[in-house]
């Protein structure tokens, strides 16, 4: 299955260290279960988004 997952910052730099840190987030065993699945981490992004 495939999910969206939305990035947004003020500045692409700020957008880089976001991607940098949930791809390190997720590639640590550690922080994975059933809770900080892919799914419920992309609908976080999606429906928790503060609009501009």
């Amino acid at each position: 299955m495939k999910y969206i997952i939305p990035f947004s910052a003020k500045s692409t730099a700020a957008l880089k260290r976001n991607a940098f840190n949930l791809f390190h987030f997720l590639s640590d065993d550690e922080n994975l279960s059933d809770k900080t699945s892919i799914e419920n981490i992309a609908y976080t992004l999606q429906v928790g988004r503060d609009a501009p």
